[in-house]
């Protein structure tokens, strides 16, 4: 059994891109970036359609999780929840225990509030799946991974200090914007507590659930992904990447300790060892670096396909609504 809640963005509903049509028996959320951009609107099961009459999007989803894995415990079952909290609009609602705990804080920011209380709701609500788990006794024989697709919109410095000493946040080349952290939990299998610093992004995630289910030959061969197998259990031989490689405008390649940022042979160079919050650019000392990392950028970088949309969001960020009535205090309910 497959399911997917939450945030999409593959491919909009009754398109070839939609989850359903792409392995999950179920989906309930978001098909595009932009309608994923507030917590009151409509969502999706399976390209239809379901009002939620001003409810919190997010408990919605967060319930379906619940459902499908209570449905699912019976047998196999691939649960994948790309959740959005915290994204774009900062709402929670009232009633949330998680606001309680922040909203009297003294933050000049007051959506720094809002964004620490949506943290919280959702670490909440991992733990409630692990309790789950454990009451529906398949605990030791589920593995939970838990990370982020990137750094912290918003930084909140001097309040949250989101990305820490790290340059950057979500959208940029520097490690604020692409490093995350990654938690992986297997009762019995995977020793508690261990802390690893091996290099490790998605393109890992299908090799490495591949071989857990027993399918590694049914993956492509044309593939970057390297299953992370042995770190997880402390067995075998663990292969590592020659190199890392992303692009969103500019370009980023991780080679070992070095670090470069840049396009068109401008590169920036950092060593990662030593300089975790990229303030040194070094490229002028490593010239034979530079042209390494130039040449990957080079030579890895294709053009993007673009999202074949179904006319009902054209692709760029709709303007928002004025609203009429005044808006309810720290912006986090619906207008």
């Amino acid at each position: 059994a497959t399911g997917a809640f939450g945030k999409w963005g593959l491919g909009n509903q009754g398109k070839d891109g939609a989850a359903e049509r792409q392995g999950f028996d179920l989906f309930f959320g978001y098909y595009n970036q932009w309608h994923a951009h507030t917590y009151y609107t409509h969502l999706f099961r399976n390209s239809v359609k379901v009002e939620l009459n001003g409810r919190y999007t997010h408990h919605a989803i967060f319930d379906e999780t619940i459902k499908f894995i209570k449905a699912s415990a019976g047998g196999p079952f691939f649960c994948y929840c790309p959740w959005t909290p915290p994204h774009a609009a900062y709402q929670i609602p009232d009633d949330d225990p998680a606001w309680a705990i922040y909203k009297d804080k003294p933050w000049k920011d007051k959506s720094a509030k809002v964004a620490a209380a949506m943290d919280s709701m959702m670490d909440r609500q991992v733990g409630e799946i692990i309790a789950l788990l454990k009451k529906l006794k398949i605990d030791d024989n589920t593995i939970v991974f838990f990370t982020s697709d990137n750094g912290a919109a918003k930084r909140f410095d001097g309040i949250h200090n989101s990305c820490g000493k790290m340059t950057g946040r979500k959208r940029s080349m520097n490690e604020g914007g692409i490093r995350v952290p990654m938690v992986v939990r297997w009762p019995g299998k995977i020793k508690p507590g261990q802390i690893s610093d091996l290099p490790w992004y998605f393109p890992d995630v299908m090799a490495t659930l591949a071989e857990l289910g027993g399918v590694s030959a049914e993956v492509p061969k044309d593939t970057d992904g390297i299953s992370i197998v042995p770190t997880l259990l402390g067995k075998g031989e663990q292969k590592k990447h020659e190199f890392l490689f992303w692009s969103s405008g500019s370009h980023a390649v991780r080679m070992g300790k070095w670090k470069g940022i840049g396009k068109g042979g401008n590169i920036r160079l950092y060593d990662l060892s030593k300089d975790i919050g990229e303030k040194n650019d070094i490229a002028a000392q490593h010239p034979d670096i530079v042209k390494k990392i130039n040449a990957i950028m080079e030579r890895e970088w294709v053009e993007a396909r673009k999202q074949v949309d179904d006319g009902k969001y054209t692709g760029k960020a709709p303007k928002p609504k004025t609203p009429k009535k005044k808006k309810p205090k720290n912006n986090r309910k619906k207008s």
